[in-house]
């Protein structure tokens, strides 16, 4: 107990401060409680024992399930037929979009500029003279006609139609069409070309050798020389447009006008084999839990004690 004066602890049943001197009244001094009694101890019951469950009959055997049968084989797969065989093409026929101007547009311009040029080389004079030294006057006209001209021009003449030839089987066939068949007609072009301007120089050259007066060409000179000219230029046109849009190379053989065309058998390869699926197997039912009558799980073994 505290004092309530000056808060000294004050032994137990004292009712006098020994500081202060305050005293406590009877109602103030805490009463002692008895400690409380100590429980009593029971003993134990004794355990009880629980009579063992009545034996159960044996449960009757139930039918077992049909044995699950395995999903059939899934059905063959087809292979795909063959496609329908084609008739071969005899020749490889261009696209059907090209671009830019057409090789037979360029084809027109080489058989228009080199059938000019060897018709004005064969039947126009090439070139003429004239001189007069006051003793003896002349001239000459070089053009086929006379010996100058069946030496050099015919020849000229004869080249410049074979490059015509090119340009025109194009023109009325498209099989003709080819890289090849255009390169040869531009190479046949450029030496017709060359062929006019050497005999324009053994011509000027016998002018100037034997002192002539006046000399002079003709249209048969200027006519082939242009026109020889223009012929390679579309020729090479025609040879670059044939290789843009996918021409061939070279002419495929095909038969002669008249006989039909020999059928032939495309070649396919065979499929890849395919791997057989594993035979089925025929897999056991699954255990099924054992039911026993009147109740839903089997009965678990008595708790122990």
């Amino acid at each position: 107990m505290y004092c309530q004066r000056c808060g000294t602890l004050m032994q137990d049943g004292s009712m006098v401060c020994q500081r202060c001197g305050w005293t406590a009244q009877p109602a103030q001094v805490p009463q002692q409680q008895a400690p409380p009694p100590a429980p009593q101890t029971q003993p134990p019951p004794p355990p009880q024992t629980q009579p063992p469950p009545a034996p159960q009959p044996y449960p009757t055997a139930q039918p077992a399930p049909p044995p699950r049968m395995a999903a059939p084989y899934p059905p063959p797969q087809m292979a795909a037929p063959y496609p329908p065989p084609q008739m071969a093409m005899p020749y490889a026929p261009p696209p059907q979009y090209q671009q830019g101007t057409p090789v037979s547009t360029y084809l027109m311009g080489g058989l228009i500029c080199s059938v000019v040029a060897g018709l004005l080389v064969l039947f126009t004079e090439f070139a003429g003279s004239y001189w007069n030294d006051g003793y003896v006057e002349g001239w000459v006209d070089v053009w086929m006609w006379t010996t100058p001209g069946l030496i050099l021009l015919l020849p000229l003449g004869l080249v410049f139609l074979a490059a015509a030839g090119y340009a025109s089987s194009g023109m009325r066939d498209p099989r003709y069409i080819t890289v090849d068949r255009l390169s040869k007609a531009r190479n046949i072009s450029v030496g017709a070309t060359v062929w006019v301007f050497v005999d324009a120089i053994i011509f000027v050259a016998l002018a100037v050798g034997y002192d002539w007066d006046e000399w002079w060409f003709e249209s048969g000179f200027y006519g082939g020389a242009i026109g020889g000219i223009l012929s390679v230029i579309f020729f090479q046109m025609a040879v670059n447009q044939a290789r843009a849009t996918g021409y061939p190379a070279q002419a495929i053989a095909w038969p002669a006008p008249g006989q039909p065309q020999p059928y032939q058998y495309p070649t396919y390869a065979a499929p890849p084999p395919q791997a057989a699926p594993p035979p089925a197997q025929y897999a056991p039912p699954p255990p099924q839990p054992q039911q026993w009558p009147g109740q839903q799980q089997p009965p678990y073994p008595p708790p122990r004690p």
